[in-house]
């Protein structure tokens, strides 16, 4: 079968393009965004044809950015995702369209479901939100999955952020306590991709790792997996103004993705557990 993966450059896609590949089954074709731009028509058509699935990982993710590069969000996340959306619907090619927690407004007391209404707070999210309208619009044999907190080996991500900070000349460490989330290794989310590719799930999906925590709690894990020592202080999200609002509660409910797997998602530790291992191998 083959199998088409977009946006292979980044932090997910090199993931899910990796982990594709290793299956003897599928004829992986992965393409960077210099290779295939989503928002040109002819260039992913060209692609598509003969494919069986395309896995859409190309996104605009930098979340500050996005504030004032507004139309460039738009461009990808909204524009190239419905692109990607019409073409594989034209080629009747099954599409695998990812998104972002951050299509809610972080109010909700427990973790969102698939059936909560979504409500973005910045740029960012709503552009994502807006991508995953575009695709549900075009219809054909689509899943739209919901990813959050994601950290891998080919992209800057929180846990290196964190590392760096450990390694540098400060006394200590400070982490945002107030804000939940669930951190989630891409090569769990690359392996639930595939375990997908295989299966007839049409729709809305919430794929993420198993638990949840605040940023604060993730620091202290990454210290004690890593044997840091430096102190790690708790401070709330006002000690560090950015341009784009945060969800308090990013949290997703990922009881249909393991439904569907048959069993629990991993957890978060043991991704972070599994990540700094490769890290350590490379």
């Amino acid at each position: 079968m083959k199998v088409v993966v977009l946006g292979a450059g980044g932090m997910l896609g090199s993931d899910v393009s990796a982990v594709l590949s290793q299956n003897k089954r599928l004829e992986v074709c992965s393409y960077d965004r210099s290779e295939v731009d989503v928002c040109n028509a002819d260039d992913v058509r060209l692609v598509l044809r003969g494919a069986k699935l395309v896995v859409n990982c190309a996104a605009y993710t930098a979340v500050d950015l996005a504030e004032i590069e507004n139309e460039k969000a738009y461009k990808v996340n909204l524009h190239g995702a419905q692109n990607v959306a019409v073409c594989a619907h034209a080629e009747n090619v099954r599409l695998i369209h990812t998104s972002t927690d951050y299509v809610f407004d972080g109010t909700k007391g427990s973790g969102y479901t698939e059936k909560d209404a979504p409500n973005p707070v910045n740029v960012y999210g709503s552009s994502k939100l807006a991508g995953e309208k575009a695709v549900r619009s075009v219809g054909g044999n689509y899943a739209v999955l919901r990813l959050q907190a994601l950290f891998g080996l080919r992209g800057g991500n929180f846990v290196e952020a964190i590392l760096k900070q450990f390694q540098g000349d400060s006394s200590e460490v400070r982490v945002v306590g107030d804000q939940i989330t669930i951190p989630t290794y891409t090569r769990h989310i690359a392996e639930y991709i595939e375990f997908l590719s295989y299966r007839p799930f049409k729709g809305l999906l919430n794929v993420s790792a198993t638990g949840f925590c605040s940023w604060h709690e993730f620091a202290l894990e990454i210290a004690k997996q890593t044997g840091c020592t430096k102190p790690i202080v708790e401070v709330t999200s006002d000690v560090f103004p950015r341009p784009a609002l945060r969800p308090m509660n990013s949290v997703l409910c990922n009881d249909l993705c393991s439904r569907l797997l048959g069993t629990p998602m991993p957890h978060w530790k043991e991704g972070l557990e599994a990540y700094l291992k490769e890290r350590e191998s490379k």
